[in-house]
């Protein structure tokens, strides 16, 4: 008995195991096939469950990661930094918030990259994230236009931000809140 799959192939996958035992058997005529074929039948269908289960488990966990970086920014004030309006503490504070608030959302936006169920959809996520930030940026430079050498143009800047980061996470959660089924 022979069951070496002569094949380039380190790493075989469930259908490389299913030919292998095809395979086998045909060249052992001498045996009762309907059993071996039966066996062989029910080998290849469990490798296949197990294949399946592997890549949805795969899509919960990133889904579960994803709902936990949503969790922390919306676990967070809804007014932030606002025990100090003067300019500089204010902006000190704003600072540590969109650093943290920004770690979430890549963390959150990569997790959802491993739920998407397509290359298309992929692609689409990932051009919407680039789009998006792109529009962030340009949106939020407003303040720079609008206020010219004011003091208030890094407090407006930096709640824009904050506004659209998290509105951004919000959009994306609807769309994707099926994500750990």
């Amino acid at each position: 008995m022979d069951f070496t799959l002569h094949s380039n192939n380190t790493n075989p996958r469930s259908t490389d195991y299913c030919k292998l035992a095809l395979l086998y058997f045909s060249k052992n005529m001498g045996t009762p096939m309907t059993r071996y074929f039966f066996k062989s039948l029910a080998v290849c269908v469990y490798l296949a469950i197990c294949v399946a289960t592997n890549s949805q488990s795969t899509g919960v966990d990133h889904g579960a990661a994803a709902t936990q970086e949503y969790t922390a920014v919306f676990s967070r004030s809804k007014t932030p930094c606002t025990e100090n309006d003067s300019a500089q503490p204010h902006i000190a504070c704003m600072d540590k918030e969109l650093e943290e608030i920004e770690v979430h959302l890549d963390a959150f936006v990569e997790n959802l990259r491993g739920t998407t169920g397509s290359h298309e959809e992929l692609d689409a996520l990932n051009q919407t994230d680039a789009k998006w930030r792109a529009y962030r940026e340009s949106a939020c430079m407003l303040p720079f236009k609008r206020f010219g050498g004011g003091t208030i143009r890094v407090p407006l800047s930096m709640k824009c931000r904050w506004t659209l980061d998290r509105s951004y996470m919000e959009q994306l959660n609807n769309l994707f809140q099926n994500r750990s089924s």
